[in-house]
């Protein structure tokens, strides 16, 4: 064989040792569920990281608030927290003093905000959609409303999420 061959195929297991020891993650197309292979590498969509693009990055709305409301009962406490679900950013834990699990996604334009499209909520049968829009006092400000079994509203709400 000739030298320059046998040193062109030791650069290459080199690199790939290399890549291999240093934990790279080498893409095939398909490999990144939330992006794309470019190089051999995933090259994630925004919002999500990790080798295959796979897991959602933490943002600015996580954490837990403390909800007060103008309107729709008391005050209660709510966690949002990064969602594993394709379909949504964020998930809140606990809205409207239920122990429901709801689906919201940040606002593309202003990442501090928050739509609630409208999904299934307690009791059975019934709906929640909202919007929700940070405040320049560090509050945020969620209109949202429950809609009965026959989509009628049941209750429009004004709350103030006051991080904790």
């Amino acid at each position: 064989m000739k030298p320059y061959k046998l040193f062109g195929i030791a650069c290459c297991a080199m690199l790939l040792i290399v890549a291999l020891a240093s934990g790279c993650h080498i893409c095939e197309e398909g490999d990144c569920v939330h992006g794309e292979c470019k190089s051999g590498r995933c090259k994630c969509d925004e919002g999500w990281k990790g080798g295959d693009c796979n897991t959602r990055e933490k943002n600015g709305l996580t954490g837990n608030y403390n909800v007060t409301s103008s309107r729709c009962g008391t005050d209660y406490t709510i966690t949002i927290i990064v969602s594993e679900n394709a379909n949504y950013d964020i998930q809140i834990i606990g809205l409207h003093g239920k122990p429901d699990t709801i689906g919201a996604n940040r606002d593309q334009y202003a990442l501090d905000d928050f739509n609630i499209p409208k999904q299934p909520f307690s009791p059975l049968g019934y709906r929640i959609d909202g919007t929700a829009i940070k405040n320049g006092n560090g509050t945020t400000t969620l209109n949202y409303a429950t809609w009965d079994i026959d989509d009628i509203p049941d209750e429009i709400c004004i709350a103030k999420l006051t991080k904790l």
